[in-house]
């Protein structure tokens, strides 16, 4: 798993800090063994950096934007392109 991938760099001294905010399972609750660890070198915040007022009054207006663009017959913006990976 990442997280332990993570932890094994740490302590053999290939990276010194990380931070992290998306795990593989949430809430993220550490094993004791891996605490100390984690606090040495880690920062953990929850994954909530997208839940401000400014980004849902963005997400909101884009959203609304490309259904209207969809609803008048204009290619919506931002489609992704499967090809190119984005």
């Amino acid at each position: 798993a990442p997280m332990n991938t993570l932890l094994d760099f740490s302590a053999n001294g290939i990276i010194s800090k990380f931070i992290i905010d998306v795990y593989d399972n949430e809430p993220y609750s550490p094993q004791k063994s891996e605490y100390e660890v984690l606090k040495k070198y880690f920062l953990l915040t929850p994954h909530i950096g997208a839940n401000t007022r400014e980004s849902i009054h963005q997400r909101s207006t884009e959203a609304y934007e490309i259904i209207n663009e969809y609803i008048s017959g204009l290619e919506p913006h931002g489609l992704i392109d499967l090809d190119k990976g984005y």
